[in-house]
């Protein structure tokens, strides 16, 4: 594979001479905002007078209740842009929010500024976005007597007892006292998900799901046995036809079902991209305005492709390799894989082959993946792409260059990809500096996390998690080698007969598993 790819694409920022990514759109300044707060408190006290006037004399509503159900939104408003600019900000906020009562002003609650994170003030300089001290006039005075408590409980699943490690309740409260000294409460609770880094290791230390016994039992029967039509294409049924080693014909039956799998997405996801690149060149070429820019959309769809195949080739393996390592770790006689599988040495070694070139391919659609991305945020697509799909766009582009950074610090044999990835992560800040702060905020956990092999493999759950599944899997190629060999030394053998008690004429499905 080429190295230096993001760089050689050159990823340009500037549009006519101005940086794409600074542009700044318009906002609300301090004195403004202040303005606004005061006719939302004004209308509510007008609103409070019209419920007591109407005969509610129960109700204990107050221009503070309103005060706090306005601050309890912005709380909750500023943590759901954090999570959704900066993923990592989702297990800063389990780790932070531990239910401390704090004031709401001179910036002692580290869940509430005034300005900072809405979506009408995007694109403001990290120098306006200021707290709300003494100098800010009446909303201070307004706000002085204001305290926020924000806490997190993982929500729990009904069916097991256990916690979801990606969702949580964020639970907002709002305190105050009325003029009797009384302390009052607004409250506000949403569920919200995100990636629980924490849970990295522990989500995938037993490794990625395997494959279902029910899919390896019809591709058994549809690769290997596809003239007996059985009634009934369960694994427990070609186990008693077969005989041999479970474990090991299992792990025949996830790799032929793998290689399928991944041969006949491809195929599908690569059509996806040729008629992609067919309609982007024609929007390219066409006179008019409304049409080129659609061009910018099926550049998408293309790293959209790139992005599903290398999941599923990464999945696969993932899901395989545990099975596949057992085996490759043993002797393989006849006795050991069955008569139907002695019979078929020649399609198991195919399998084999194929499943050594799994590691490969996945490496080249990350590449082009990164090729695809790369291309969509430089010109002519750049200008074309709509501003609320930057930032996802962009945080797509790292994921799979860390993954390809990841790979290659597995190998041990060269750091191209993560000098390339510290590299572009450092022109994304300078991009972004002084802007966005909520994206900011994710590239500098970015800058952090890539500047060495050790500290990438560490965030990814080193021994544990991710870093463990990738390693396994970069594995693969060695495995499958050694399956290949042992089964060379196996002499073929006549397939056996179907016991008539279990034939049937009516199955019709025989094809592979897609």
């Amino acid at each position: 594979m080429d190295k230096s790819i993001f760089w050689k694409h050159a990823l340009v920022c500037p549009i006519q001479g101005k940086c794409a990514f600074t542009r700044r759109q318009p906002g609300f300044s301090l004195l403004e905002i202040i303005i606004a707060f005061s006719i939302v408190v004004v209308f509510a006290l007008g609103i409070i007078q019209v419920l007591r006037q109407s005969g509610m004399k129960g109700e204990t509503f107050s221009s503070e209740h309103f005060t706090a159900m306005f601050l309890s939104q912005k709380v909750l408003e500023d943590i759901n842009h954090r999570v959704v600019e900066n993923p990592h900000y989702f297990t800063k906020l389990i780790h932070t929010a531990t239910g401390a009562k704090k004031p709401i002003v001179d910036g002692q609650h580290p869940f509430f500024r005034l300005l900072e994170n809405t979506s009408n003030f995007t694109w403001l300089d990290s120098s306006e976005d200021k707290p709300i001290s003494s100098d800010s006039g009446s909303i201070y005075q307004q706000l002085k007597n204001f305290q926020a408590q924000v806490e997190t409980g993982f929500v729990v699943d009904p069916s097991t007892g256990q916690p979801f490690q990606n969702l949580i309740e964020v639970r907002i409260r709002i305190f105050w006292k009325d003029p009797v000294g009384n302390e009052q409460s607004y409250a506000v609770n949403q569920m919200i998900s995100g990636l629980n880094e924490d849970a990295l290791g522990g989500q995938v230390k037993a490794q990625l799901p395997p494959i279902s016994d029910d899919k390896i039992g019809k591709t058994l029967w549809d690769s290997l046995a596809s003239e007996m039509n059985p009634s009934s294409p369960t694994l427990n049924a070609f186990l008693a036809l077969n005989h041999g080693d479970a474990d090991v014909v299992k792990a025949f039956g996830s790799l032929l079902y793998a290689v399928q799998v991944a041969a006949s997405l491809t195929i599908t996801l690569n059509d996806e991209i040729s008629n992609a690149e067919s309609r982007r060149n024609s929007a390219l070429a066409a006179p008019d305005a409304k049409t080129k820019n659609q061009a910018a959309l099926w550049q998408e769809k293309i790293c959209d492709a790139y992005e599903k195949k290398s999941g599923l080739m990464f999945s696969l393996q993932g899901s395989i390799q545990p099975a596949l390592a057992g085996v490759a770790s043993r002797s393989l006689s006849a006795a050991a894989i069955g008569s139907i599988l002695s019979s078929k040495i020649h399609d198991l070694r195919v399998a084999a082959v194929d499943g050594i070139a799994l590691i490969e391919r996945l490496q080249l659609n990350l590449t082009a993946g990164d090729e695809a991305f790369t291309k969509l945020l430089n010109p002519p697509y750049r200008a074309l792409i709509e501003p609320r799909k930057v930032n996802p766009i962009v945080r797509r582009m790292l994921d799979i260059k860390k993954m390809r950074a990841l790979m290659e610090s597995l190998e041990g044999k060269s750091t191209d990809r993560l000098t390339d990835l510290q590299k572009t992560v450092q022109l994304l800040q300078s991009n972004f500096a002084g802007h966005e702060p909520a994206f900011l905020e994710y590239l500098y956990y970015e800058n952090t996390m890539v500047q060495s092999p050790n500290k990438l493999c560490a965030h990814y759950g080193a021994n544990d998690g991710l870093t463990a599944v990738t390693a396994r899997i970069m594995g693969m190629p060695s495995l499958c080698e050694n399956i290949e060999a042992s089964l060379r030394g196996i002499p073929v053998t006549g397939i056996p007969t179907l016991p008539s008690t279990t034939a049937s004429t009516t199955h019709q499905n025989d094809t592979p598993v897609h």
